[in-house]
């Protein structure tokens, strides 16, 4: 899952719709958050994922 050109943070369809598979991606953004590679907020009601800055730098999510 590609999710290094997301700046300012996207929802999970937005991420959804860059993986490769639509079955696994709730999974591995999960698996993201669990490793904190991915934070998860709260925008309006809606959940908002964001890379965290050693990622989003070196480019690894």
């Amino acid at each position: 899952m590609r999710l290094c050109p997301f700046e300012g943070g996207f929802t999970w369809q937005a991420a959804e719709a860059v993986a490769e598979s639509d079955a696994a991606a709730l999974a591995n953004l999960a698996a993201l958050v669990d490793r904190s590679v991915v934070t998860v907020g709260s925008s309006s009601g809606t959940a908002r994922y964001r890379i965290s800055e050693r990622c989003a730098t070196t480019g690894d999510a």
